[in-house]
């Protein structure tokens, strides 16, 4: 309803704001469990260290994620991968294979006992690209285990 002898156009008589206003929370939503499967199941942990990883576009290093990057092995074909996970959000930064020289060869980066920069095929947006990344690790101690 509208009062037309306010002379405001548009204003709602019916609103009180001093009215208390209740939420009916009794009835809770019941969700089914649902399994979700993360593409690890077939897979057997090697090593987990906590990283930053970065993409190199547009002519200079972009951050890419910082999360876990654990490096697995496959049940069946032992091939061994590695995948950097976004914390919180779990998406993946980085997905592939570690392949022979030229591919997956970590080099300091500008002498830094931290990071490395290196060259894979990354399948973590879909389909398989040459990509350049860097990886910073906690400490130098990091390092040796890497």
């Amino acid at each position: 309803m509208v009062d037309d002898n306010s002379g405001d156009e548009g204003k709602v008589d019916f609103f009180n704001p001093e009215e208390e206003v209740s939420v009916g929370s009794e009835a809770k939503a019941v969700l089914p469990d649902k399994e979700v499967k993360s593409g690890e199941e077939n897979d057997e942990l090697i090593f987990k260290i906590r990283a930053k990883l970065y993409r190199w576009r547009d002519p200079e290093w972009k951050e890419r994620g910082i999360g876990d990057c654990k490096l697995l092995r496959n049940k069946e074909t032992n091939k061994i991968r590695l995948i950097l996970r976004q914390d919180k959000t779990l998406k993946p930064a980085a997905n592939f294979l570690l392949e022979e020289d030229p591919l997956c060869l970590l080099k300091e980066h500008l002498g830094s006992e931290k990071m490395f920069v290196f060259a894979a095929y990354d399948f973590s947006d879909g389909e398989a690209v040459l990509e350049k990344f860097a990886i910073r690790l906690g400490n130098a101690e990091s390092k040796i285990a890497f």
